[in-house]
This record gives structure tokens, C-alpha cells and sequence, in this order.
């Protein structure tokens, strides 16, 4: 009996422990199937895919950064606006001429920064970046030029450089200028064009154009103080997406209120500025690190040194050579440009020589034939000949004479205090008179009635007589000029305008070099030795004067500009020749335009 109470008893306590034991899995069982159940993700949400393209080299507003992934203003804005909006970004930056033929794909966005027209069915966000466009010109020629005031005086002076841009073209054209405009297919190539003097200016975006001069430290180039227009910069949105417009309108709108735009803004159109150096706290690692550094650099040192010394030896030859043949090649041109300059010379000379020997000639036959007798027509004709030919070969030997002193620094002028006006005017009659009967229109427009200045008389008449000799032989019709003539408190203007065929921009520094002639579209017009302009340019630097060509957009003609000082220094004033004892009007008129005399014999 008491063996089967203490056997029910364990089998009992047997059954209470497995019950346990049991209940103990299920839980530990449970517990898991939470633990599993809560550790599982959940199915991603699906987003709704946002296409936009836009222009890859637009810095800073789009672009492809140098790890080749989107960057810049519009694309963080969009990244947020994405993520707050539930969508799914897809971003695809082209170039230029990608994108003008994309438009009639399917973008949800596209942002061009106003250089490609958006189609006339799209339509656009709130503006979210105005940029301030300034004038950036040389800092060394800023005050000489005075290039804010010809700017806003439209004085058709300025050639002025700017990226081609849909926004940009209506505001110029809008403001109807004459100064002369080039449109270039992006920023780079109108800095390039600036620095390579193809035009004097170049309108740039104040932000980029202050980072493009840093980049190349070009520091003697500054934006005038001016801001000159504004232009707006917003998204464009597929015209069937109008929802999408009106969350990215109330994203935008958001940013302003929020002061994260202006944020965002100036982030990206700041100047990268100098990081400062912080030193660094070394560890033992660091001092172990540093010592074994200088022992390993104590080993090679030597080695480095000898073939840094070979390399920068083998840099300097490499320099010296590329110097010796750029000074080759420059004293190459120059011999070949005085050949055939001393080439052309002679048959300057050659042809009036001849002609004097054919008038000569023919007077000689008509004394040895029986009858001896020369119509009188005939004989002033030829004596006519012989003298305007002397005549021009006595004006291209004193041109010869007086650039080579002029050259050698071996030349005086002979100052005067005359009446600039009466001198003017006696010079265009003895013109009228001594061309006649030539059809020339010439006149003087004088903002005064007198203007006394100190020149040399004989000299300034030689300049304009060159220019008018000039006009005449390179004129396809009846020549006209016009003499301007006006002052200010330090300087006498005179502009010289002529209805020439003119001389292109390309090529007008040349024109006053001594050794350079004019190409053979030019040369083919009229002979000539080639030393008017380079002695006019010449004579007025001795005046402590200038004279400089000035090119306008859509110009017809060549236009010139003379300064002189109104008041020389006392020792300037003392210069004298004696030229003014033995000066006269008409023979000087006669002889400098004894070429044009003779073509119209």
C-alpha cells in the first residue's frame, strides 16, 4: 500500500513538471513567433517616378559634379521636394544641343536657365533664384575707358561679350543698343573671348563670373558697381501635370517663408573661401608614423634630389629651346615682313619714275619730228605728269626720312599757339581747291567758334591729309567726310569720319605698324608705300596725343579718333624745328595728295 501511494505520488509530480515543461515551450515558442513576426520589413511603399532633364554645365544652378552625379541649386531643391512630395527622382543633365531637341519627350521637369526657349504649352514655377548680371572689364582700362558711362550712354563704342540666352537676347533687344553684341554658346567662351581681346567687355552673372576669374586668378578683371538687369530662374512643368506645378509652387513658396531658400541660395553662389589649417594632435601612432616617415624619406632623399635636378635641367632646355624657336620664327616673319615691304617700295618708286620718263619722252619726240610743234594741251598734260609724279616721289622719300627719324627718336616738331578751328577750315579749302575737279564732300562740324590750342600746324595737316588720302583711294563712290571738333577742361577731340570701304577690326593694328601691309583685298585698291597711318599714329604720340580707331556695330566707313592735350608741359612747349619759316599750306596739300593727282590723270 505504501509502495502504490509513493508511486502515484512521483507520476504525479512527473505529469505536474511535463505540464510545465510544456507550457514553457509554447511560450518560448510564442515569444519567437512575435520576435520573427516583428522583426520581418514590411512591403516598401511605392513612389511616384519624377522625370527631369536639364543642362549639365549650368554651374551653379545644375551641373555634373566630379564624381559624375548631379549637383547644384535646382538639383538639391528638387531632392527636397521629392522627398517631402513622395517621389521618386530621376534626374537626366545633357548639354546644350541635347536638350533643344528634347522637348517633345516625355519630362515631367525640365530647367534650362532661360539659354533654350521652353516650348509656348509649358508652364512655369514661381521664381526661385534672381541672378544679378554685371559688366567685367578690365581693372587696369576701367578708368582710362570710362566704360560705365559708354555703356550708359549707348555710345555704340563698347563690343561687349555675353552667353547666348533666350531671356537675355529680349532684354538687349529691348533696350535697343549700339553698342555691338556677341552672342557665345556659354560662359567659358566669353571669358575666353575677353581674354583674347576680341571685345572689350562681357556681360557675366556677378556669382559665376567672380568664381571663373578666381578660378583662373585673373584679379585685374572687376564687375563695374552697376547691376546692369535681373533674370528669373523657376522650373518648367509639363502643361498635363498641373497637380505637380501646384506642390512644387507650395514647396517653393514654403522654402522662401521658411528662410531655407535664401539658405540653400547662398550656399551655392558664394565664393569657395581658404580653409584654415588646424594642427593636429599627435598620438604616439602619429610620432611613430612621422619617425618612420623621415627615416624612409632620409633614404630616398638623394635619389629624388638627382632626378628632380635632371628633370628641372631637361624643363629648362625644353623652355630655352621652345624660346629660341619662337625668337626664330618672330625674326623670320619680321625679315620676310620688311622684304616685302622694301619690295613694294621700290615699285612705289618704279611707277612714278616711269611715268616721268613717258611724259619726258614724249615731249622729246614731238621736238624731233619736222613740224616741232606740241599742242598746248598736250605739253601741260605731260608737264603735268612729270610734276605731280616728282612730286610723289619727293613725298614718299620725306616719309621714308621722317620714319626712320621718328624712329631713332631724331624728330622735332615746331609748336605754335593757333586757332584750331581757322586752321581746320583753311585746310579743307586748300583740299577743295587743289582736288578740284574730283567730286569730295568734306565739312567741319566745330562746337565752337574758336579753340586756341598749341600744335604743330604743319604736322597736323599732314596727319589729316593722309586720313583724307586714304578715304579717297579706298572709295568705291563719291567720298564724303566729316570733321568733329570739340573739347573738355583737359583734351581737343577730333573725330575724323569717312564713307570708306574701311578697314576690318582684325586687321587695323597692323595697319599702323612700318613694316605691315594691308592684305590684298586692300592693297589691290590703290599703290602705295604704307607709311600714312604709321606716321599719323606717329606725329600725334609726339603731341603727347592719340589716335585711335573706333568701331561701332553695323559701321559704315572708318572712324578716327585724334587727342591732344589742351595744355602741353613748359619744356613740350619749347620744342621747335624752325619748319613754320619755310611752311606753306598749299604746297604741303599738293604734295601729300599728289598720288591721288596722278590716279586721276
Amino acid at each position: 500500500m505504501i509502495f502504490l501511494i509513493i508511486f502515484a505520488t512521483i507520476n504525479s509530480e512527473r505529469s505536474w513538471a511535463d505540464s510545465i515543461l510544456k507550457k514553457d515551450v509554447l511560450n518560448t515558442a510564442a515569444a519567437q513567433s512575435l520576435s520573427q513576426t516583428a522583426s520581418e520589413p514590411s512591403e516598401p511603399s511605392v513612389l511616384k517616378p519624377l522625370k527631369v532633364v536639364g543642362l549639365s554645365d549650368d554651374y551653379p544652378i545644375m551641373f555634373i559634379n566630379r564624381n559624375g552625379l548631379p549637383d547644384g541649386l535646382a538639383v538639391d531643391l528638387l531632392r527636397l521636394f521629392s522627398e517631402a512630395a513622395g517621389y521618386e527622382l530621376i534626374l537626366d543633365l545633357v548639354t546644350y544641343d541635347q536638350l533643344e531637341v528634347m522637348f517633345e519627350q516625355d519630362y515631367d521637369i525640365y530647367y534650362s536657365s532661360g539659354r533654350v526657349k521652353a516650348p509656348d504649352y509649358a508652364r512655369s514655377t514661381t521664381p526661385f533664384y534672381i541672378r544679378n548680371y554685371k559688366l567685367f572689364v578690365d581693372q587696369n582700362l576701367m578708368d582710362s575707358k570710362k566704360y560705365q558711362d559708354l555703356f550708359r550712354e549707348d555710345s555704340g563704342r563698347l563690343s561687349i561679350g555675353y552667353r547666348s540666352s533666350d531671356t537675355l537676347a529680349r532684354y538687349l533687344s529691348n533696350m535697343a543698343t549700339n553698342n555691338a553684341l556677341i552672342a557665345l554658346p556659354n560662359h567659358d567662351a566669353a571669358l575666353d573671348g575677353l581674354l583674347a581681346d576680341q571685345f572689350d567687355a562681357v556681360l557675366l552673372p556677378s556669382d559665376l563670373g567672380k568664381l571663373l576669374f578666381n578660378e583662373r586668378q585673373l584679379s585685374q578683371f572687376q564687375p563695374l558697381e552697376a547691376t546692369l538687369f535681373l533674370e528669373e530662374n523657376s522650373f518648367i512643368v509639363n502643361p498635363n501635370h498641373i497637380l505637380l506645378q501646384f506642390e512644387l509652387n507650395n514647396f517653393l513658396q514654403n522654402q522662401k517663408k521658411s528662410g531655407d531658400l535664401q539658405a540653400n541660395i547662398e550656399k551655392w553662389i558664394s565664393l569657395p573661401a581658404a580653409r584654415s589649417e588646424e594642427q593636429d594632435v599627435l598620438s604616439l601612432f602619429n610620432y611613430f608614423f612621422l619617425i618612420s616617415a623621415a627615416a624612409t624619406f632620409a633614404f630616398s632623399y638623394r635619389s629624388y634630389h638627382l632626378e628632380r635636378n635632371v628633370e628641372k635641367q631637361a624643363a629648362e632646355l625644353n623652355q630655352l629651346n621652345h624660346a629660341n624657336e619662337e625668337l626664330w620664327t618672330a625674326l623670320i616673319d619680321e625679315e620676310r615682313y620688311k622684304n616685302e615691304y622694301y619690295i613694294s617700295l621700290s615699285h612705289e618708286l618704279r611707277t612714278p619714275i616711269s611715268l616721268i620718263l613717258n611724259a619726258v619722252n614724249a615731249v622729246e619726240r614731238s621736238a624731233l619730228v619736222k613740224s616741232r610743234d606740241l599742242p598746248d594741251d598736250k605739253f601741260v598734260k605731260y608737264t603735268s605728269i612729270a610734276k605731280n609724279n616728282s612730286m610723289r616721289l619727293l613725298r614718299v622719300i620725306n616719309n621714308l626720312i621722317d620714319a626712320n627719324q621718328l624712329e631713332n627718336k631724331d624728330y622735332t616738331l615746331d609748336l605754335k599757339r593757333v586757332d584750331l578751328v581757322f586752321e581746320l577750315g583753311e585746310l579743307i579749302k586748300w583740299v577743295t581747291e587743289v582736288l578740284d575737279p574730283i567730286e569730295l564732300e568734306i565739312h567741319l562740324d566745330a562746337h565752337l567758334k574758336t579753340l586756341e590750342a598749341t600744335i604743330d600746324p604743319y604736322e597736323l595737316d599732314r596727319i589729316l591729309l593722309n586720313l583724307i588720302s586714304n578715304s579717297i583711294k579706298f572709295n568705291t563712290g563719291k567720298p564724303k567726310i566729316l570733321l568733329v571738333l570739340f573739347c573738355d577742361d583737359e583734351t581737343i577731340v577730333l573725330d575724323y569720319v569717312d564713307n570708306s570701304i574701311g578697314i576690318p577690326k582684325a586687321s587695323v593694328q597692323n595697319a599702323f605698324l612700318k613694316y605691315h601691309q594691308m592684305n590684298s583685298e586692300f592693297a589691290k585698291k590703290s599703290e602705295g608705300a604704307g607709311f600714312g597711318l604709321y606716321l599719323s599714329k606717329q606725329l600725334i604720340e609726339l603731341h603727347r596725343g592719340t589716335l585711335s580707331p573706333i568701331y561701332a556695330a553695323q559701321q559704315v566707313g572708318m572712324h578716327y579718333r585724334l587727342q591732344i592735350p589742351l595744355k602741353l608741359s613748359d619744356d613740350h612747349n619749347k620744342l621747335s624745328s624752325g619748319k613754320s619759316l619755310f611752311y606753306d599750306r598749299g604746297r604741303l596739300v599738293r604734295l601729300e595728295l599728289s598720288e591721288i593727282k596722278t590716279f586721276n590723270n
